[in-house]
């Protein structure tokens, strides 16, 4: 992605896991900058911790827009579509959001096993058998936080320069960290959670627009979600230069043949 939309208007800032090696990060007019790097696990809290570190070190550069994006997303348009489109759309936020309580128990309860080195399926089960027990003893870590409106949705987003900036005012920035420390894969509602309630979270309490229209490409039909291949490439190539920005997720040898295609 970062050879696709190379440019001395577009600039890159990485968190590489700690975990794994780091790769190098190449680039001719870009800057890219690499984040202080922490271990991340998955349904923690360091995810969402993670994507906070970057949006706050980004901002510092004054962009008009931020796009959260992982190492296996892949742009679908070349730099002039990619920069026009978003240019067009500036005071949109292209944020997957569900306004539902059915998740409320991710964030209700504390969990404190993040770092535990077993396979999803038993942590997940771990998470519901641990919210069970904290509902028994009638455990409530919001009960103080008024009547706060829960969102759920993709992690993965684009936010123009005025929720960024707002997100990482210290006031608004100490309470999302502390709303959302020591819950349970958090990363998919705590930015849904914020845009639903800007009087909790900011302090002039402005409503935040939020686009409905769908900016990445994702198949849930045929996988959780479906990794696209170079198979797919051929159903792809009419995409290109469309309606969705970003496809996730893509192996790397796609990836290669939709950076040909665009270029």
């Amino acid at each position: 992605m970062i050879n696709l939309l190379d440019s001395d208007s577009i600039d890159f800032y990485i968190h590489w896991d700690l975990k794994s090696a780091k790769p190098s990060f190449l680039s001719n007019y870009s800057k890219i900058h690499l984040v202080p790097r922490r271990k991340v696990y998955w349904g923690g809290q360091s995810l969402t911790f993670v994507t906070l570190d970057l949006i706050k070190f980004a901002i510092q550069g004054e962009y008009d827009f931020y796009h959260i994006v992982s190492g296996q997303d892949m742009c679908l348009m070349d730099k002039q579509h990619f920069e026009t489109f978003f240019k067009n759309h500036y005071k949109s936020n292209f944020i997957d959001l569900h306004n539902t309580s059915e998740y409320l128990w991710r964030v209700k309860y504390f969990y404190f096993f993040e770092k535990l080195n077993i396979p999803r399926r038993l942590i997940y089960e771990l998470a519901l058998m641990n919210a069970k027990i904290q509902s028994f003893l009638r455990i409530d870590r919001l009960r103080n936080r008024g009547s706060l409106h829960i969102g759920k949705g993709e992690h993965w987003a684009s936010i123009n320069k005025d929720l960024a900036k707002k997100i990482c005012n210290k006031s608004s920035f100490e309470k999302i960290k502390a709303i959302f420390k020591d819950t349970f894969i958090s990363d998919e509602m705590w930015l849904q959670t914020v845009v639903l309630n800007p009087d909790y979270f900011f302090d002039n309490g402005s409503a935040i627009f939020n686009n409905a229209e769908k900016t990445r490409l994702i198949d849930w039909s045929r996988g959780n979600p479906y990794v696209f291949n170079e198979e797919d490439f051929k159903n792809l190539v009419n995409e290109l230069n469309g309606e969705y920005a970003f496809i996730r997720k893509v192996e790397p040898s796609l990836a290669k043949k939709i950076a040909l295609a665009l270029k």
